[in-house]
């Protein structure tokens, strides 16, 4: 081979397409934005920063954002970069920009934690986080980035102006946020909390109500998971306790029926397994505290009658989940019925739960 060709071979290896070269050229190429006729760069930061603010005075936002952000570029060691920060900020969200704004006035916050501008701020970061974290994704493809923002905006209101008049509300939009995405558990604290810390708040009939829904839907269903639905069943008795002319007294009582319902139906169900595995004292156990724990919904009926049809009597451990566990007498220690597959009775209550 000879050396003019490897050198051809090695200049080919190294060699940039022209479009991509551009590419990464773009950066350093940059225009420099013009203010008041002068190149940005050509400008002493005080006077940029003087033409930035009467660019924004003059609601000439596009000139006020291009001369602010290249002050923060380039002169961002400078003791006024907070009042550039401030004229991107308010620029980009009277141009509806919000999620660029708050990102501008979280820096502003982060750098200056005693700013003259925070009362301000916390008006901004309300109007931003109520708009923004009730949007839903566009696209398949959009991750909800502005809804996050939006979400990061309560954040800053609940944690930071804690003692607002506007805190219970954006704790009940974060919750609100929650739940449309389907993060109930976060939603249920987030509704226990408001309930708590904010006593006198307008919204605390709502948030008792709604967390019985947070907690139900946590459930897989009562024929796989009841826990999450006696925690619904105890807040919207406490619901109903704290206001008994509430708003939603109707829809909790329906709502108290209907859960009540389907935790005695996981009853039923775990009652029939017991049955077709031949053990006697499992199925007496579970239809009686189908037909006793909630008397009044339609599952109890439907247990009372099973219970009439197979002539069973409740026994002594029949009501055993439904007394505290040091109340609940011994279970009858020894082999299991016929059938049971070598079960002893004393394992049937954790089955059954």
């Amino acid at each position: 081979m000879r050396l003019r060709d490897v050198r051809s071979r090695g200049a080919a290896a190294s060699f940039v397409p022209v479009p991509v070269l551009v590419l990464l050229l773009l950066p350093a190429c940059r225009s420099i934005p013009e203010v008041d006729g002068a190149p940005a760069n050509e400008l002493a930061p005080a006077a940029l920063l003087e033409a930035a603010e009467t660019a924004f005075a003059e609601e000439r936002a596009d000139d006020a954002i291009a001369a602010a952000e290249w002050y923060l570029t380039h002169h961002f060691d400078e003791p006024d970069v907070e009042r550039a920060r401030w004229v991107v900020a308010e620029a980009r969200f009277g141009r509806g920009e919000l999620a660029e704004a708050f990102n501008q006035y979280r820096r502003i916050l982060d750098e200056n934690r005693f700013t003259e501008r925070a009362e301000a701020i916390g008006d901004r970061a309300w109007e931003i986080g109520r708009t923004l974290a009730r949007e839903k994704a566009e696209f398949f493809d959009d991750f909800g980035a502005d809804r996050d923002v939006g979400i990061e905006a309560l954040n800053l209101i609940v944690t930071r102006y804690p003692k607002d008049d506007r805190a219970d509300d954006a704790w009940k939009e974060l919750a609100a946020a929650f739940a449309a995405d389907g993060a109930w558990a976060a939603a249920a604290d987030i509704y226990e909390r408001l309930a708590r810390e904010y006593p006198g708040s307008e919204w605390r009939d709502l948030a008792l109500f709604r967390v019985a829904e947070a907690y139900a839907r946590q459930s897989r269903g009562g024929s796989f998971d009841v826990d999450p639905l006696f925690q619904a069943d105890a807040a919207l008795a406490r619901y109903l306790a704290v206001y008994p002319d509430g708003n939603f007294v109707e829809e909790a009582e329906a709502e108290r029926l209907r859960l009540q319902d389907e935790i005695t139906r996981h009853e039923l169900e775990v009652a029939e397994h017991y049955r077709q595995r031949g053990d006697l004292d499992g199925e007496r156990l579970h239809l009686t505290n189908a037909a006793t724990r909630f008397p009044d919904s339609p599952g109890a009926a439907e247990a009372r009658e099973r219970m009439a049809a197979r002539g069973v009597d409740p026994g002594p451990d029949s009501n055993d989940l439904l007394r505290p566990r040091s109340e609940r007498p011994p279970w009858r220690q020894g082999p299991a019925p016929a059938g049971a597959g070598g079960a002893r009775s004393a394992g049937i209550p954790a089955a059954g739960r």
